[in-house]
């Protein structure tokens, strides 16, 4: 056994090594060709490494019996809810204790253990009913064409694979437009390497943990990105104004049906502000014009309109997802009437320690634990590049990007609070919500420092290797055991690992 072990470690840390020097020999003949010179091998390479990644992410999902459906437990939200709705309701189907219903405060979690009331882990409750409070969108995506269609359930960490796996196409393309547009100068093997870093931080929580929570998750940043690649494409691509008019036609309904998938995640849709403001600079007002703008907009109108109905149905109240009647560790029902101006300071350490919580090295593999989004990810930090180069202000300006990215620096700090005022504690999961438009962010900014310093072979070199590294980090994040992921529930998996890493040593 030990020579297999000796073997698995050659292969890994040969391919490590190997990719390190590729990545930064001094002749580096891998950065030569550039955006600009884009033919039909650059496309085949992209499909493949594309293809590579998103296997490598949603294989993984289908391993452990906690989320692929063999230990259902709670997580078969959305399946119960398509069958709620073809049988004519808007509450699951789930019997109810009595003891529940006879509860004064059936959200107190200490009232619940100490009546010994059984009840179902992390549903909402409200009125004698359990419901859905995630998002219901994926339901009618997938969850319910699926059921008509074949008779059966779509279990639900196969949604997670689907909406991963159109999120890293949604993020390659939306990286390639700005490129093309804003930096051709760009190296391929850059963008290629920043695509699967970036794809790799955004989504990484939910290869170990798929169903249902990162389900709701996955769903909204996969439409946020589409929304965002068509906005992209209504404001700063060459066609013509009723074109324009359709991209955004078609960015505002993703961006709008993102709502009902994951609100926090949604929230990224301030950024059509800035992008508006781009739009209309750029062509002139007229009354004709504002009517084609309420048309492309009409999406926000129409789909609020019916996840607010829909609110109001389940719990007398349009702005009412479930969240404050859920069944979990804390009684949340007053935690929707919670404002940041109640505890400024509050709403400020929410933010320090969502951003820059210490995350810990050990001597045990793998080494790493999660803190902050940006000591998790270092690369994160990219954007702040702007505050002490005035180049790339410059250059953002000239490309009439500065209110996007001003728009994207906040994005993160509201999702942060949101969450931070609205739930019991913050956890890692809850980092996919912001990883993806950071992510976008230090991107751009990236494109922009290398367009700054392209003669610079030490430049190009640093940006390859922090990617990278960045993408190993997201490996070993995935092998640190936490919420039942794989190496939680086979702890043996993680040391095979270990001694294939350090060549069958103990």
């Amino acid at each position: 056994m030990n020579v297999l072990y000796i073997l698995g470690g050659i292969i890994v840390w040969g391919v490590i090594i190997g990719l390190t020097f590729l990545f930064v020999l001094p002749k580096g003949r891998i950065y030569d060709k550039t955006i600009k010179e884009w033919d039909k091998k650059s496309t085949y390479t992209t499909y493949i490494i594309a293809a590579v990644l998103i296997a490598v992410c949603v294989i993984p999902m289908g391993m452990n019996p906690m989320w692929n459906g063999e230990i259902v437990e709670h997580r078969d939200q959305y399946e119960k809810m398509a069958e709620a709705i073809l049988n004519g309701h808007l509450y699951l189907d789930c019997e109810v204790d009595p003891n529940l219903l006879a509860m004064d405060n059936p959200y107190d979690p200490a009232a619940r253990d100490e009546l010994g009331v059984t009840y179902q882990w992390d549903h909402a409750f409200y009125n004698g009913h359990y419901y859905m409070y995630f998002g219901v969108v994926p339901v009618f995506l997938l969850f319910l064409p699926f059921r008509i269609i074949t008779g059966c359930a779509l279990t639900t960490y196969h949604a997670t694979q689907i909406f991963v796996a159109l999120f890293i196409i949604g993020m390659f393309r939306l990286f390639y437009a700005f490129a093309r547009k804003f930096f051709d100068e760009l190296p391929q093997a850059l963008y290629w390497i920043m695509c699967v870093a970036f794809c790799s931080i955004s989504v990484w929580f939910s290869i170990g943990s798929p169903a249902l929570y990162c389900t709701a998750i996955t769903s909204g940043l996969c439409l946020e990105i589409w929304s965002i690649y068509f906005f992209f494409k209504a404001v700063w691509e060459n066609y013509t104004l009723n074109r324009k008019i359709m991209f955004a036609f078609v960015g505002a309904l993703l961006g709008a049906a993102a709502f009902g998938c994951r609100p926090t995640v949604a929230l990224a849709n301030i950024l059509v502000i800035p992008m508006l403001l781009v739009f209309i600079k750029e062509h002139k007002m007229s009354a004709k014009l504002f009517g084609k703008l309420c048309i492309a907009a009409s999406p926000y109108l129409v789909i609020g309109a019916l996840l607010m109905i829909y609110n109001m149905v389940r719990f007398d109240s349009p702005f009412e997802f479930g969240q404050a009647y859920q069944l979990t560790v804390a009684d949340q029902t007053a935690y929707s009437d919670v404002k940041i101006t109640d505890d400024l300071a509050k709403a400020v350490n929410v933010v320090l320690h969502n951003m820059f919580d210490i995350g810990e090295f050990t001597n045990d593999f793998p080494w790493v634990t999660t803190g902050g989004a940006l000591i998790n990810f270092s690369i994160l930090f990219v954007p702040f590049a702007i505050l002490f180069n005035s180049r790339i202000r410059a250059m953002l300006k000239e490309n009439r990007l500065v209110g996007l990215v001003g728009f994207m620096l906040v994005v993160p700090v509201i999702v942060s609070i949101m969450e931070g005022l609205w739930s019991p504690f913050l956890l890692e999961r809850y980092h996919l919500d912001i990883y993806w438009i950071m992510s976008i962010l230090s991107f751009l900014v990236l494109g922009y420092i290398y367009k700054d310093n392209m003669e610079s072979k030490v430049m190009t070199r640093v940006i390859a290797m922090w990617g990278f590294l960045m993408f190993i980090k997201c490996i070993l994040f995935c092998l640190y055991p936490s919420e039942a992921n794989y190496v939680s529930v086979y702890p043996e998996a993680l040391e095979n690992i270990k001694s294939i890493v350090s060549f069958g040593i103990k």
